[in-house]
């Protein structure tokens, strides 16, 4: 159980030393540009714990929990073919290119590090003054293809605050993602069940709903984009995959 500790505890800080960004824990995440504010940059939390494995495969999947306790503990059975976890769903892993259904949620602590919107209402501020937080939360639902890539889609919400001032109150807006990558990387190179452990993921992130330069505090008039779709990537950790044979 130590040795299980130690794996988890450098996971994490091996994740958190990658400043830019998946069954996945923890990492480091970059959202490109919206046409004011940003890129965005911070981290990243992603939980799956509803499992859906295919037919006939619950068998060989409760073989497996069952030569792992701490796994068995924190894994609940729903029907014949879900299960509720917070260990992962690497017990689903009955045959290296087996698909399942993961649905989870996703966190995201994001910070602009650039804001190109006009403040010239306000000619004391500073860089940092203008800085914009992003802070995400979705739902997500990922198709594992095989062992080295999953496809998924999201829903959830996207809140904007002024983490530095009060240059603009917090507003929020409804975010998703109709097409969501995962990719396994080291996976190509082994077929040990740990090689999953290191994750990049692509998203096409769509925010939905009408910005304006008064949402930000800029200028009135002088920003004004009805909807925008833009482009992320994440390099994350799962540690859960350390632990799972």
């Amino acid at each position: 159980m130590r040795r299980k500790g130690v794996i988890v505890a450098a996971a994490f800080l091996v994740s958190l030393g990658f400043p830019a960004p998946a069954h996945a824990l923890w990492g480091g995440g970059w959202l490109e540009r919206l046409s004011g504010p940003g890129p965005f940059w911070g981290q990243v939390v992603d939980e799956r714990f509803l499992c859906v494995t295919l037919p006939g495969k619950t068998a060989e999947a409760e073989a497996v929990l069952k030569d792992n306790k701490w796994g068995q503990r924190l894994t609940h059975k729903l029907g014949d073919r879900a299960w509720l976890t917070a260990a992962g769903c690497q017990f689903l892993n009955t045959s290296s290119n087996d698909p399942r259904l993961e649905v989870g949620v996703d966190f995201g602590f994001l910070k602009s590090s650039e804001n190109l919107l006009n403040y010239s209402n306000h000619p004391d501020l500073s860089d940092d003054d203008k800085d914009v937080g992003l802070r995400t939360f979705a739902l997500t639902a990922d198709i594992r293809v095989n062992r080295v890539l999953d496809v998924g889609a999201s829903i959830g919400r996207a809140s904007f605050r002024s983490p530095e001032s009060d240059l603009f109150p917090s507003f929020s807006r409804t975010v998703s993602q109709p097409l969501r990558v995962t990719v396994r990387p080291l996976a190509f190179l082994s077929e040990r069940g740990r090689a999953e452990a290191f994750v990049v993921r692509f998203d096409a992130t769509k925010f939905h709903g009408t910005f304006t330069a008064d949402d930000f505090g800029a200028v009135p008039g002088t920003f004004n984009e009805p909807g925008e779709i833009t482009w992320a990537w994440s390099f994350r950790v799962d540690p859960l995959a350390l632990i799972w044979k």
